[in-house]
């Protein structure tokens, strides 16, 4: 098993986008609560306000922790109320709340269009996902080669974006034309109603390449931990490939090691992953 990393750096800029993106909703909604707390506490002095604040429920952390929210025009003074916001969620020890309101919020208002706006737009001002894409297909495609049943397990949150420049190579090789298996693993509910529009493009675009293509999506997760080899459906006769981007991360600390060992178990030829900070898993 040969393990492929891809480093890259986040720009920070006029355009920084966050990692986490809301939903206009999302900031709708915060914009609102923001606005109603500071009507309410506009007369408070401020160490009577910092003292409400903390004592609020998951809700007023999500929104009304930033009292400033609506009133921001630059990225940069957006992008530090967000830090302001994850910190008090994190001394308040409300993060997963908040985390699950918000994307019950943004999984009503979801569409395909609005995820690939979103992605495409997070790529194109932080090339380094491009530049990550391209390493992880290129170690595949050279560990997978000569092979006729390939095997991708996609571990990652950027909507399949990756793969249609995997799907052209294949359509170009010399040799005959493999047949492509890609299992998509799917922990965040934020993507689980925009996973079937994916795949339906995925289907046409390979029968369009000329590559035999089977897509799979294994969802109703919440974290990676709860994976399984029966789930994967992985065939003996198949050369298997992980793809890992922006997801390790987000494994717990005691659930590494047995996420690891499944890894292992699969036998795959490459695994390959993309990470901001590799070193710091």
């Amino acid at each position: 098993m040969r393990f492929e990393f891809s480093r890259g750096s986040s720009q920070r800029g006029d355009r920084f986008f966050p990692c986490h993106q809301q939903s206009n909703d999302q900031v709708a909604a915060i914009d609102m609560q923001s606005n109603s707390s500071t009507t309410t506490n506009k007369n408070q002095p401020q160490t009577s306000h910092t003292s409400t604040s903390r004592s609020s429920d998951s809700g007023e952390a999500c929104g009304g922790g930033n009292k400033w929210a609506s009133k921001l025009l630059n990225c940069d003074q957006k992008l530090a109320s967000y830090f302001l916001q994850a910190l008090f969620c994190k001394a308040t020890d409300s993060g997963q709340r908040c985390f699950k309101t918000l994307a019950t919020v943004a999984e009503k208002s979801h569409s395909f269009d609005s995820a690939r706006k979103l992605i495409l737009k997070f790529q194109e001002v932080s090339p380094w996902t491009t530049f990550g894409h391209v390493a992880s297909n290129g170690a595949i495609l050279e560990a997978l080669d000569g092979e006729s049943k390939l095997h991708i397990i996609d571990i990652s949150n950027t909507f399949c974006t990756q793969w249609p420049t995997l799907l052209e190579a294949l359509a170009t090789r010399n040799d005959e034309t493999p047949r492509l298996k890609l299992t998509v693993v799917v922990t965040a509910g934020i993507v689980k109603s925009v996973m079937k529009e994916i795949g339906q493009r995925m289907e046409k675009f390979a029968r369009l390449m000329g590559v035999p293509f089977e897509f799979n999506v294994i969802s109703g997760l919440n974290h990676i931990g709860e994976l399984t080899k029966e789930g994967l459906g992985v065939r003996e006769d198949e050369a298997v490939a992980i793809n890992c981007v922006g997801a390790l991360r987000r494994v717990e600390v005691d659930e590494r090691s047995s996420v690891i060992q499944l890894l292992r178990s699969l036998s795959p030829r490459v695994v390959t992953i993309v990470e901001e900070e590799p070193t710091k898993m």
